[in-house]
């Protein structure tokens, strides 16, 4: 693991706690939907309602992302879900994205990022 992600994991440990206190009874249960739907549908890049939920739940249609990003986001998504998470490559890989409908070319929300890892840590 590099060491941006080590860091990464660090900051989201160190934070978890705050974090489950301010969240309702509703978040979890999403969020128990999608990691078990995760877990137990083969391909997630053909699961249009498991998108869907995922991207409602977590805001990406909010953030002004391209239909292209998020494809490709969900694309990474599977293909992340077997071997070691790497940061890097996975901003470099969304950054030849238009990221965002107006146009602009860096990463304006990390939170996506963080998506993926959200799925593969084990509390």
């Amino acid at each position: 693991m590099n060491l941006l992600t080590q860091k990464v994991l660090k900051a989201i440990l160190e934070n978890y706690e705050e974090a489950i206190k301010i969240l309702n009874k509703e978040s979890f249960d999403v969020y128990s939907f999608l990691n078990n739907e995760f877990q137990n549908t083969e391909d997630i890049t053909k699961n249009n309602l498991y998108q869907f939920i995922f991207r409602s739940f977590y805001r990406l249609d909010n953030a002004g992302l391209t239909s292209e990003l998020k494809s490709r986001y969900f694309e990474l998504l599977q293909e992340y879900r077997t071997k070691p998470i790497d940061l890097k490559a996975i901003c470099l890989d969304l950054s030849n994205y238009c990221q965002t409908k107006c146009g602009t070319w860096y990463i304006r929300n990390h939170k996506v990022i963080g998506r993926i890892l959200n799925l593969k840590l084990k509390w």
